[in-house]
């Protein structure tokens, strides 16, 4: 964003104060557009008092001494125009102001000195500046913006608490004060807010560990920046999130004279007696996600469970162990034997754990030559060792953190999730879709895209088949590995936030996504 800034300035000949004028004035238009309605007191277009029937709004804003200061000052002094009553706390020094800075804190100055009813500026250099200080009922945090790497300092440690404490919402000027916009790590005392009104983009640390919760609703603003130029500076920090139009780009319509060999099939192949849902939730998954043609294999001792469950999907019979779980290498070369015209695999959901499952999912990839889905227990049966020891076809790995540690996968919370996947994508060999939220994808030569879609709601137990369903679905389609594996992100979590649009997170199921995933699609994708 620094560079982004530095060319429209230079190369553009916008400077540095109108991007400030209109950062400010975005804060402006979102904060009447929320809490305006309710203070219908303000000015007309000729600058005068349009009377009131109710007290006016009252907003205070936080200033420090950056850039974002400047941005807090143009927001009072266009909240003050339109009739609101302002507060300035000043948190910063005006002899260390950038020169758009001081431009808009002397137009400030200008208009107290004028006499602005309504219109205050108070310096605070400690807690006790803000004891006897009435809240408002907006606060602005125009403390710090992007690049912070450091607790907040005195006096903003003290205005950032105060804030907190209000119970009043706080809308972030471009980022909240504390918030890391390169890791999303934060720097406590941080700003919680209500909603943050980021400029130009969204922020890696918006998205990132604990951006997305002290970020609150996020609003993006146009001030001027040419999309040309964020998007080149985009590419160059390499890393993406998810979009509809992108994902609608990859899903081609079937052909009229397609059959259920166009795309398909696909292998899901799972389950055990302890565990007999996992590998039906993928199937049906992969069914959705598009796939004509879905076979679900399980260990016969599970038959009786799984196959009256899958009305809609063919199932297929593997030896089994006496713990009702594969038989390893029979199992494995049984899968082999059936799988001439297979497009792709998933191997993993429900399989249990112990020696021969790990011999047959060892035995399948190693033989396997198509692209193919690793997920949950077949996780548990691999190390980097082996992965970089496959010659087949590109693999697709969906771990939880706890499985990517397990993996030997980086849990340096201090490294941000996307350069973690990263590595692990280089190291291994393998496309890596590591869940989380936000959950990312990353492969050895591609830049990392980050899921725009989904919600806490996603850790239930069962939405992690249904993703890898959609995966293998995904591939059988056709797509390419690394984009099957963000498409079946992107689409996962947009139906989880369908359903929680109408019954909430907390009462969502795995089976729920199955039902989202039709109405989801024709409404977004086709």
């Amino acid at each position: 964003m620094r560079e982004a800034d530095r060319r429209t300035i230079e190369d553009h000949g916008l400077p540095g104060a109108v991007l400030m004028e209109a950062a400010g004035r975005a804060v402006v238009a979102t904060i009447l557009g929320r809490w305006g309605s309710q203070h219908p007191a303000g000015r007309d277009s000729d600058g005068r008092s349009a009377g009131a029937a109710r007290p006016p709004l009252e907003v205070v804003v936080a200033c420090g001494q950056g850039n974002n200061a400047g941005d807090g000052f143009v927001v009072a002094r266009v909240l003050h125009a339109a009739g609101v009553r302002v507060h300035v706390l000043l948190a910063g020094d005006p002899r260390r102001f950038s020169s758009e800075t001081r431009l808009h804190f002397r137009a400030l100055q200008c208009l107290i000195g004028l006499g602005g009813a309504g219109l205050r500026l108070t310096p605070i250099s400690g807690a006790d500046d803000l004891r006897i200080l009435e809240y408002g009922e907006v606060l602005v945090d125009a403390l710090l913006g992007i690049g912070q790497c450091a607790p907040p300092r005195a006096p903003m440690d003290a205005i950032v608490d105060w804030m907190n404490r209000s119970g009043r919402p706080i809308v972030a000027v471009d980022i909240a004060t504390g918030l890391d916009s390169d890791s999303g790590r934060l720097y406590e005392p941080a700003i919680r807010a209500s909603i943050t009104v980021t400029m130009a983009s969204v922020k890696v640390g918006h998205c990132l560990a604990e951006g997305p919760a002290v970020s609150g609703e996020m609003v993006t603003a146009e001030i001027g920046i040419p999309d040309a130029i964020i998007r080149e500076e985009a590419a160059a920090a390499g890393i993406f999130r998810t979009t509809d139009r992108a994902v609608r780009r990859l899903l081609e319509p079937w052909p009229r004279a397609g059959h259920k060999y166009t795309s398909g099939p696909a292998f899901v192949v799972g389950g055990s007696v302890k565990y007999p849902g996992a590998p039906v939730l993928a199937s049906r998954a992969a069914g959705r996600a598009g796939c004509g043609y879905v076979v679900c294999h399980a260990p016969d001792a599970a038959a009786g469970l799984i196959a009256p469950a899958l009305v809609d999907v063919p199932f297929a019979g593997l030896p089994s162990a006496p713990d009702g779980t594969v038989d390893g290498i029979r199992a494995a070369d049984a899968v082999l034997e059936r799988a001439e015209r297979v497009r792709a695999l998933l191997v993993g959901p429900g399989l249990g754990r112990g020696d021969g499952v790990t011999d047959f999912v060892r035995r399948l990839l190693s033989r396997w030559t198509g692209p193919v889905v690793v997920d949950a227990d077949g996780l548990h049966a691999l190390d980097p060792a082996f992965l970089r020891s496959l010659s087949g076809g590109p693999v697709i790995l969906t771990p939880h953190a706890a499985e990517f540690e397990r993996l030997g996968g980086s849990v340096d919370e201090s490294i941000p999730a996307p350069a973690r996947a990263l590595a692990a994508a280089r190291d291994w060999g393998t496309i890596v879709l590591l869940k989380g939220f936000p959950s990312v994808v990353a492969a050895r030569d591609l830049a990392p895209v980050l899921s725009s879609t989904g919600n806490p709601a996603l850790a239930a137990a069962g939405t992690g088949d249904v993703l890898a369903g959609l995966c293998v679905g995904l591939l059988a389609r056709g797509l390419e590995p690394f984009h099957a594996a963000v498409a079946a992100l992107h689409i996962g979590g947009a139906a989880a936030d369908r359903y929680a649009s109408r019954c909430g997170r907390s009462t969502l199921m795995a089976s729920d996504l199955l039902r989202e995933l039709g109405p989801l699609v024709r409404e977004r994708f086709e």
